[in-house]
């Protein structure tokens, strides 16, 4: 039992890994497209101002918080749909930069994927519904 509980924890460390990627990734791709005069100054702000939410949400997700598991993934099937035309727009703008925005999308898909399935998902049950 201990070792599905410790499979649990590394698969939920891993998603929180790539959550961070992604993060950086957004990021990257936003000062790139700043850089390019594609986003102004307050765009850069707006952008900071998500990733920040984004930040807190990562952490009470490592935390165990089985809140900010169900928060980050209906933002990420909300925004998913979105990012396809965007991850177009911005490959045209500079490659290097489509490819950015699209590791972004893939890596957050892929992290909500280790925290909705096994064994990642039994990280967040209550430890009275544990057997």
């Amino acid at each position: 039992m201990e070792d599905f509980k410790e499979k649990a924890e590394k698969q939920v460390r891993r998603a929180t890994i790539l959550l961070w990627a992604s993060l950086v990734c957004s990021g990257l791709g936003s000062f790139l497209m700043h850089l390019k005069g594609r986003e102004s100054v307050e765009d850069l702000f707006i952008v900071s101002f998500i990733l920040a939410i984004y930040v807190v949400l990562v952490m009470s997700l490592s935390g165990g918080m089985n809140w900010a598991r169900w928060i980050l993934l209906v933002l990420t099937l909300l925004s998913a749909p979105v990012s396809i035309p965007l991850i177009i727009q911005d490959y045209l703008v500079h490659p290097v930069i489509g490819v950015v925005t699209f590791l972004s999308v893939a890596i957050s898909l892929l992290a909500m994927w280790l925290v909705f399935t096994s064994p990642g998902k039994f990280h967040f049950v209550r430890a009275d519904h544990r057997e």
